[in-house]
């Protein structure tokens, strides 16, 4: 049986690289995003063309959206937390967005009791998030 993963962020640069790797690894991959980005399109498109239209689930939401997010992490065997406002400018003018992005979801996964989930999550400095991904 597949491991069920769900992204956060999945349909940004390093979340969606990181569901390439884990969809050639055979892994069910659900990408939970807002789409607020101008290139996330495109890294949706470059998945699908890579691995089948329906290779992965999208789930076009935002973040904040608590019951969305706790109905897509039900069936979710492991989360990976890669959403944030990229930004700078936007994060000087609005660090609440900045802050839910980043510190709330994966507050609210733990609030989830599950024992066969996974709980991960990318809380690294802007500056080395895409130096991070390949290591994951």
């Amino acid at each position: 049986m597949k491991m069920n993963y769900l992204i956060t962020g999945g349909a940004g640069f390093i979340g969606s690289n990181y569901a390439a790797r884990l969809l050639e690894r055979g892994k069910q991959v659900t990408i939970y995003d807002n789409l607020s980005r101008r290139g996330n399109q495109r890294n949706l498109d470059w998945l699908r063309a890579e691995f089948g239209a329906d290779s992965f689930a999208l789930i076009q939401a935002d973040l904040r959206d608590a019951d969305r997010l706790a109905q897509a992490a039900q069936t979710a065997e492991v989360i990976v937390h890669l959403a944030a406002q990229v930004a700078v400018t936007t994060s000087v003018t609005n660090p609440r967005d900045d802050f839910e992005a980043t510190r709330w979801a994966p507050s609210m996964y733990s609030k989830q009791p599950d024992s066969r989930r996974a709980i991960r999550w990318c809380s690294i400095p802007r500056q080395t998030r895409s130096t991070a991904a390949w290591r994951m």
